[in-house]
C-alpha cells in the first residue's frame, strides 16, 4: 500500500470520518474513499494468504508425536472439534505471519533428549518456593544500564488513560492433547523453557501452580516462545493487579520492556479484570 493508503486506513481505524481524513491528508474526499477501498482489498488479500499458509502448515502436521519420555501427544488440526475445556488440551501455534513453523519448534523441543525427564522436572518443581523463584527472577530483571531512563519501566503509577488490553498473539495451528495430570505439567512434559531469560521448565511449573491456585490461570495456547492463559478469577482492584504485575514482570520481563505496557503500573492497570494473560520471551 502507498503512504496515503496506509495513513488513511490507520486514521479510519482510530475512528476518524472521511472528511477529517481528507482534511488532514490534504486531499479530496473521493481520493480518501478510493484509498480506503484499495486498502480494504489489500487487507482481504493478506488475510487470504495467511489463511492459506496456515492451512498448508496444518496439512503437514503429524497426527501425533512422542516426547523424550515416551508420552504420546495427539495433534488435532480441526480447531472447532477440540471439545470442552480440558487441562490436557492446549492450542499450539504462532504468529499468523511467522517466518517458520512454531509447532515444529515445539515438537522438536519436546523430543530433545538433552532436556531433563518430566519426572525430574516435577520433582524439582515440588521443591521450589514460587516466591523465592520470582524474587530471584525479579533481581535478574533489574537493568544493568546506569542511565536513569532504564528504570522507567518500574514506574508503578496508574496511567491517566486506560491502557491497551492484554494482547492475544497466538494464531492456533492445532490442538495438542498432552497426557498429564494437571495443566502446569504440560510444560514439564514438553520440556518447555530454559533459554535466554525464559525460566526453566521446573520454574514454570512452580509459578503456574501458584497462579493456578490464586487466579485459576489455565494454559490455553502456546508457541515456541509464547504462552497465553485463560484467567477465570483475575484481580479486581489496581492494588491487587499491581502486585501481580510485579510477578509477571519478573516472570517475563519482555512483556514490559518490549510490550504494549511500558511500565509495571501500565501492566497492572491492564490486568484489572483481564481474563487473558500473555507472555513471551525474546
Amino acid at each position: 500500500m502507498s503512504d496515503i493508503h496506509l495513513r488513511a486506513y490507520l486514521m479510519s481505524l482510530r475512528g476518524d470520518d472521511i472528511e477529517t481524513i481528507a482534511a488532514e491528508l490534504g486531499v479530496d474526499v473521493p481520493t480518501v474513499e478510493r484509498a480506503l477501498e484499495d486498502a480494504a482489498r489489500a487487507r482481504a488479500g493478506m488475510v487470504a494468504d495467511i489463511r492459506q499458509a496456515v492451512q498448508l502448515e496444518q496439512s503437514a502436521l503429524p497426527p501425533a508425536f512422542t516426547t523424550r519420555d515416551g508420552l504420546v501427544v495427539r495433534l488435532e488440526p480441526d480447531l472447532t472439534a477440540a471439545g470442552p475445556p480440558d487441562h490436557r488440551r492446549v492450542a499450539v501455534g504462532g504468529l499468523a505471519f511467522g517466518g517458520f513453523d512454531p509447532v515444529a519448534r515445539v515438537i522438536d523441543d519436546a523430543r530433545r533428549t538433552g532436556t531433563s525427564p518430566m519426572a525430574e522436572i516435577l520433582t524439582t518443581a515440588g521443591r521450589l518456593d514460587h516466591a523465592a523463584v520470582l524474587a530471584r527472577l525479579w533481581h535478574d530483571g533489574q537493568p544493568i544500564d546506569d542511565e536513569p531512563e532504564a528504570y522507567g519501566i518500574f514506574d508503578e503509577a496508574r496511567p491517566s488513560v486506560p491502557p491497551p488490553p492484554i494482547p492475544t498473539r497466538i494464531a492456533p495451528r492445532a490442538i495438542a492433547f498432552v497426557p498429564v495430570a494437571s495443566q502446569e505439567e504440560v510444560l514439564a512434559a514438553l520440556g518447555w523453557g530454559g533459554w535466554n531469560a525464559c525460566p526453566g521448565p521446573a520454574e514454570h511449573v512452580a509459578i503456574l501452580r501458584h497462579w493456578g491456585r490464586s487466579y485459576g490461570a489455565q494454559l490455553r495456547a502456546m508457541s515456541n516462545d509464547t504462552l497465553e492463559f485463560d484467567v477465570p478469577n483475575p484481580p479486581t482492584t489496581f492494588e491487587a493487579a499491581l502486585a501481580l504485575a510485579r510477578e509477571q514482570y519478573a516472570y517475563a520481563g519482555d512483556i514490559v520492556v518490549q510490550g504494549e505496557h511500558d511500565t509495571i503500573g501500565a501492566l497492572g492497570a491492564a490486568l484489572v479484570n483481564s481474563r487473558h494473560w500473555h507472555f513471551w520471551w525474546d
